[in-house]
């Protein structure tokens, strides 16, 4: 499933809170705030256009955070326009096989703790 946006707020009022003029701060049961993903398996769904909506619809309630997930194209600012005042890049490191030395022994592949090695014997 590709996660598009991940966003963290607090929980959606109640049916009876709804019909109230004014929205009181929105809280679960417990008090806490709550964590809603939008997401699908499939591009061009809309997830950033309900993201978008719904923390725009909530920001004056409660404290409201967006975070944009997608891998390929975040996109969400382009609907928000926030004032971005800082960026970082974050990167993995991807190991490089020194061929002169591996001996396709297949250890490598049975302890990488996330599975991402696989050795193909030619």
């Amino acid at each position: 499933m590709r996660l598009s946006q991940l966003w963290c707020l607090c929980s959606p009022p109640s049916r009876d809170t709804l019909l109230q003029p004014e929205l009181p701060q929105v809280r679960g049961k417990d008090g806490e705030s709550m964590i809603i993903s939008v997401a699908s398996g499939k591009g061009g769904t809309g997830k950033t256009l309900v993201a978008t909506s719904l923390a725009l619809s909530l920001r004056d309630k409660d404290k409201v955070q967006l975070l944009d997930c997608d891998v390929e194209e975040p996109n969400a600012h382009v609907l928000l326009k926030p004032i971005i005042t800082g960026s970082e890049s974050v990167s993995i490191p991807v190991p490089k096989v020194d061929e002169d030395k591996c001996t396709y022994c297949g250890k490598c592949a049975q302890v990488c703790a996330y599975h991402a090695i696989a050795v193909r014997f030619s």
